[in-house]
């Protein structure tokens, strides 16, 4: 009985670090990387600016056009979710977004950069704006 455990626990525990190995391809998926980063700074945006709420209809939907992109281009449910969900790809888009912020004129000093950036691209309705609306 134990030889058929460590076999059953062996291949469940390499079927797992195959999800995790496939689901790090998504890491080169421009499309889906541009996604995620346009949501990471339309959410920065929204929780730190009191002037600007999300659209979470279209914040929903645009997600999940993320994920027919993913699903469309072969990743399994498992490997996206294995994807979303580790936290060191997390950070890495968390870093592009403020990456980005930045680079628009964000700055941390000055918490009203947050608003003037966030509702420039509103105003441009932009793939961050169409996210976001003025209160």
């Amino acid at each position: 009985m134990k030889p058929l455990m460590t076999t059953a626990i062996a291949v469940l525990l390499a079927s797992a670090s195959t999800v995790q190995a496939l689901a790090s391809e998504l890491r080169y998926h421009q499309p889906i990387n541009d996604g995620l980063t346009i949501v990471a700074i339309a959410d920065i945006l929204r929780k730190e600016c009191d002037e600007i709420e999300p659209r979470m209809i279209r914040a929903y939907r645009f997600i999940k056009s993320l994920e027919y992109t993913a699903k469309a281009d072969g990743f399994s449910d498992e490997e996206i979710e294995a994807f979303v969900e580790n936290k060191d790809e997390k950070a890495r888009v968390q870093g592009a977004a403020r990456e980005y912020l930045y680079s628009k004129g964000v700055n941390l000093a000055e918490p009203q950069t947050y608003c003037t950036v966030g509702l420039a691209e509103i105003d441009r309705n932009s793939q961050i704006g169409a996210l976001l609306r003025s209160k």
